[in-house]
């Protein structure tokens, strides 16, 4: 049965690999695979962290001017992230 698995890896070329750890996982790993969990949890949030960071730099002055100090959305596309 699906929901009684506590780990479950999906990969496929295009997308890439997911891998789906339910909650009650954390309950019954030992703990140090817990830690590990988090501080990888919290590596990947700041790496995205980073990407946002080098995205907000790429905005030139004349774009903020443009959009005002109140505007907080940017634009990220194909061509701005490579």
């Amino acid at each position: 049965m699906k929901s009684d698995r506590l780990l479950e890896v999906d990969y496929n070329r295009e997308d890439g690999m997911v891998i789906h750890v339910r909650p009650g996982a954390m309950r019954v790993l030992p703990k140090e695979s817990v830690q590990h969990w988090r501080s990888a949890n919290k590596e990947m949030l700041l790496a995205f962290r980073s990407i946002l960071d080098s995205v907000i730099e790429r905005v030139g002055p004349e774009e903020a001017k443009e959009q005002g100090p109140s505007s907080k959305r940017v634009v990220v596309t194909e061509d701005s992230a490579s």
